[in-house]
């Protein structure tokens, strides 16, 4: 091998061990809900949370651990128990620690384009605005996002999530319910998994918006290449990616008690960490009863 084509190895290598991403984001102090029109269907109006009081200087967050893809899933988790209910304000006040934890998520720039605030505080649509001198309120560019434009990021990051854990742990019950293949079923599964795994690397990249770019290191003096995410799900996507391809700094598992994802060090482990100080608590209640109990 020349030394072209170490060069070449030690490009590949370095693009398969990326395994941290920078993410600025805006964080804000509280959250208001607003009810604003719907952009497809004026006569509608939707659930926003807008990014009230003052926001702090836009922090520079560094990801090196699946933390925030897995606190989605969680929340995936738990949208899904809600899912089909119509109940657009269940978890908002999980929605709003999200938030004040990684910071404001995505953006809705509908309402960044189109909101004002009248004379009594209350958000309005600035097309509706009529004036007689055809002057138009000053648009002030609100943070926003929609509370179901939320949930559906967050249970497609799930599904994608439980679908790669079936197809590569052998869990059949997962594959049949997140694939969403209707034509899937037990008797051409062996068949269909090849084609599922395939085509897996699509369903991740069309929801996980990300390019690469290439930055100094005056401290290093050198070159390096890191992710370019465009929000906080951009970001749990890279971390999805990296989980995968095995760079994450520990795996993932689901508890054997509660379900929920959890991240080991021991492949022995089968219960998250609530779950085994709880199993430990009753445990040790157990053995002060029979202490108690013996004479």
């Amino acid at each position: 091998m020349n030394y072209f084509d170490n060069f070449l190895s030690d490009i590949d290598q370095g693009m398969g061990s990326l395994s941290e991403v920078k993410k600025t984001t805006w964080f804000f102090e509280e959250y208001r809900l607003v009810l604003f029109d719907y952009k497809i269907d004026p006569s509608r109006k939707v659930w926003y949370l807008v990014g009230s009081k003052s926001a702090t200087e836009p922090e520079n967050r560094l990801f090196t651990k699946p933390e925030l893809l897995l606190d989605i899933i969680r929340l995936g988790i738990k949208f899904e128990i809600k899912y089909g209910q119509n109940n657009e304000l269940a978890y908002t006040e999980e929605i709003i620690n999200f938030c004040m934890k990684y910071g404001h998520p995505f953006e809705s720039e509908y309402f960044r384009v189109n909101a004002y605030k009248d004379k009594e505080g209350n958000f309005q649509n600035i097309k509706d605005y009529a004036s007689t001198d055809g002057g138009r309120p000053e648009n002030m560019g609100y943070c926003a996002f929609g509370i179901m434009e939320f949930k559906r990021k967050v249970l497609i990051l799930h599904d994608n999530f439980q679908l790669w854990y079936g197809l590569f742990f052998d869990d059949i019950k997962k594959v049949l319910k997140y694939s969403y293949d209707h034509s899937l079923s037990i008797d051409n599964i062996d068949e269909k998994i090849p084609i599922l795994k395939e085509l897996f690397p699509l369903r991740v990249g069309i929801f996980g918006s990300m390019s690469i770019k290439l930055e100094y290191d005056k401290n290093n003096d050198n070159y390096h290449i890191t992710p370019d995410v465009y929000d906080v799900f951009s970001t749990a996507y890279f971390q999805l990616a990296m989980l995968i391809l095995g760079r994450g700094e520990k795996g993932v598992k689901f508890c054997s008690t509660c379900g929920a994802p959890f991240e080991f060090t021991h492949g022995n482990t089968k219960n998250c960490t609530n779950c085994q100080k709880e199993y430990q608590k009753n445990l040790m209640r157990k053995i002060r009863s029979k202490k108690k109990g013996v004479k």
